[in-house]
């Protein structure tokens, strides 16, 4: 059967690198490369996705230290010593200020840091929903599944686990801003299911056991019904 254009390697490439929720699904769905290759790009691109809000932060900080330092070169340059001294007092009085009022905020993230991890995230699930729907009509009477339904098994269990690293963070961990917390700690608890989903997922897929199937859906049912609410409450706020 000829490979149709979307199915093809560049075509891939190019979600991947401009569209890559849709770069994600095909990769998974069309086995593109081989299956350490493909954890290897998940990982990067839920790397890049929690990376990406921090650039702008990163820009700001090297702007001010630089304003810094032109402040201090001038000070050296000032024949005025009592600037200079009035100039370090005021600096001390900041810094000890700063050091007093340090506190679970400080390592919390911005509101659009966190919205754009949250969109992340709910593109996966989104793509996991997708994928169900398609599914359906993958398995036959006596409740086993066609090949196309494998594949789709396999992309569902792939989505699910890269959404919980977009969700946790690959390497920093992700701490929203505190009118969050309790959203995120229910995302969290609905992460939960759907791991455990993916798990039952991945032993259907050895043994073919309906109920294995049965209890993954269950599971992806509680995980939705709780991050739904929680995705909402932060979007929109």
């Amino acid at each position: 059967m000829k490979t149709k254009w979307y199915q093809k390697n560049w075509f891939v490439i190019l979600m991947l690198l401009f569209v890559f929720p849709v770069g994600l699904f095909l990769m998974w769905y069309f086995k593109k490369w081989n299956k350490p290759t493909r954890w290897i790009l998940t990982a990067v691109i839920a790397l890049f996705v929690l990376i990406s809000p921090f650039v702008d932060t990163n820009e700001e900080e090297n702007t001010e230290t630089k304003s810094g330092k032109t402040v201090k070169k001038e000070n050296k340059d000032s024949d005025n010593d009592e600037i200079k001294k009035k100039e370090i007092k005021k600096t001390s009085k900041k810094a000890e200020k700063t050091k007093k009022s340090i506190s679970k905020d400080d390592k919390a993230m911005s509101t659009k840091e966190y919205d754009g991890i949250i969109r992340s995230y709910q593109a996966q699930i989104q793509l996991v929903g997708e994928d169900l729907v398609k599914l359906e009509s993958e398995i036959n009477d006596d409740g086993k599944t066609t090949t196309k339904g494998s594949d789709l098994l396999y992309a569902i269990s792939g989505s699910l686990e890269t959404s919980s690293i977009i969700l946790n963070g690959a390497e920093n961990e992700v701490v929203p801003p505190s009118k969050f917390e309790q959203d995120h700690k229910n995302l969290n608890e609905a992460d939960s299911h759907f791991q455990n989903a993916a798990k039952q997922i991945n032993a259907f897929e050895e043994t073919g056991n309906p109920e294995d199937l049965n209890n993954a859906l269950d599971q992806m049912q509680e995980g939705t019904d709780i991050a739904d609410i929680s995705i909402r409450n932060i979007l929109e706020n």
